[in-house]
């Protein structure tokens, strides 16, 4: 649970610089341009989270025990593409639209597993495949023959390992955790690769990536998560002694 929240945080300031970097490339144009495209992600984000947020929140609150209906299911798909319209209309990538208005929407627990239900099979089956396919396709390794990409690609690899195991490992160790929790946290926090090639797939789509940077950008990817599991099997993270609360007197910062 702590290595899902603090991904869950990390993604959301992700997704927020990497929405303020697609509207500042957005498309070709002057200064004005520019900041037409900065005003409009800041007022969508203002009406997001300041008002649909709200109503989301006040429309659910009486429902929380109601059964999740195909009209409702209709309103939240039909809010999520609206969102993303809104983000691609001034030039910011649709995903982050749809990833705000998820942030938006309350947490009702039955609701969510209705919406897994009928969402599931759609994207695991077919939109996944997809879109492993497509960076699959796009992932040239050709392009990695050589000792300068060859270093290059190490360089990149070991730059992301540090700044996600090694960072999250050292920030969990300041707090107080042993060296092992500290250790097993980080290896949790270095997988997210899928999230990786989500953002590798935009920006190759705007032109930030060459060909090659994409290809590292890639190999870090999957080997950062194929990593994970013999990281946390070498912890021994099945021995529940692991998970040791902090002392009393120790804040959670």
């Amino acid at each position: 649970m702590t290595a899902i929240f603090c991904a869950a945080v990390d993604d959301l300031f992700a997704w927020l610089f990497l929405s303020l970097a697609l509207a500042l490339i957005g498309a070709p144009g002057g200064p004005s341009s520019l900041l037409l495209r900065l005003s409009g992600l800041a007022a969508y984000l203002i009406v997001m989270l300041g008002v649909i947020r709200p109503l989301a929140a006040r429309w659910t609150r009486n429902l929380q025990n109601a059964e999740l209906s195909f009209e409702m299911l209709s309103i939240v798909l039909a809010l999520t593409l609206t969102s993303a319209a809104a983000t691609e209309f001034i030039r910011v990538h649709p995903l982050f639209g749809a990833f705000i208005a998820g942030t938006c929407f309350p947490r009702v627990e039955n609701w969510q597993k209705t919406m897994r239900e009928h969402l599931d099979t759609l994207v695991s089956v077919i939109l996944l495949p997809l879109f492993f396919a497509l960076t699959g396709m796009r992932t040239q390794l050709s392009l990695l023959y050589g000792k300068s990409a060859l270093l290059w690609a190490a360089t990149v690899l070991l730059a992301a390992v540090f700044g996600k195991l090694a960072g999250a490992a050292l920030a969990a160790r300041w707090n107080g955790h042993s060296w092992r929790y500290a250790a097993a946290l980080g290896a949790l926090l270095n997988t997210r690769g899928l999230v990786e090639l989500v953002v590798l797939n935009i920006a190759y789509n705007v032109g930030v990536f060459s060909p090659t940077l994409f290809s590292m950008m890639v190999v870090m990817a999957l080997l950062t998560t194929m990593s994970t599991a013999p990281i946390l099997n070498l912890l021994g993270v099945e021995d529940h002694s692991l998970i040791k609360p902090l002392p009393a007197d120790r804040p959670v910062m």
